[in-house]
């Protein structure tokens, strides 16, 4: 985390998206002076977040805000120019037990997350864009490539049926690795992503550095 925040080529970027971001050994998550830091908006007894969004400094308080989230792993803000306003969202979704896989739903947290687009995607004066990006912890081929098994498409398909119903975009091509699991030496899979409601204006989407 720190790595990433302290980057000289981090600091041409307006947003970042974290999650599962990790503490100082003062047990608080980073802040850096050129980095505005929003953590969400409802509690956790936890003792850390799983999602973060930082905002640069470059970008004025009267262009963006805070939106509320009612969800301990979802953090969301509101940026805005004269025509039109991007809804950002950061995710974190909890993994799908191997052998109890009913016992960690995503309803909850979709249920927050379209609450929130519902409420701040009513604007007749801009047009909103909206980015979800995070760790889902779900596999599919729709985004993870061709071989994925049975069982875990089953665990996928709250996460298909809501980025269908709000017509969500996945941005990064698909089968692009974003996980490399320690204890399985070779394997690779996809479970970080980048989803919108206007591809059309994706300029481009890709791994930013080996670690993020």
């Amino acid at each position: 985390m720190e790595a990433l925040i302290n980057d000289h080529r981090s600091q041409d970027l307006d947003v970042l998206l974290i999650q599962e971001p990790s503490i100082t050994t003062y047990q608080t998550h980073v802040n850096h002076s050129a980095w505005r830091l929003y953590r969400p908006t409802t509690e956790t007894d936890a003792g850390r977040f799983r999602s973060l969004i930082y905002v640069n400094r470059k970008v004025s308080t009267s262009s963006h805000r805070q939106v509320a989230c009612d969800h301990p792993d979802v953090t969301a803000i509101k940026v805005w120019t004269a025509d039109s306003q991007f809804l950002i969202l950061s995710v974190y979704l909890s993994c799908v037990p191997l052998f109890t896989p009913n016992e960690t739903s995503a309803e909850l947290a979709l249920t927050a997350i379209q609450n929130t687009l519902i409420a701040n995607t009513q604007d007749d004066q801009r047009t909103t864009s909206v980015i979800l990006s995070g760790d889902f912890n779900r596999h599919h081929p729709m985004w993870g490539g061709n071989h994925i098994q049975p069982r875990f498409i089953e665990d996928a398909s709250e996460l298909i049926n809501f980025f269908q119903a709000h017509g969500l975009h996945s941005c990064l091509p698909r089968g692009t690795a974003t996980f490399w699991p320690f204890n399985d030496p070779g394997k690779s899979t996809t479970i970080d992503q980048t989803v919108t409601n206007r591809p059309d204006l994706l300029v481009k989407c890709h791994l930013y550095h080996e670690n993020y």
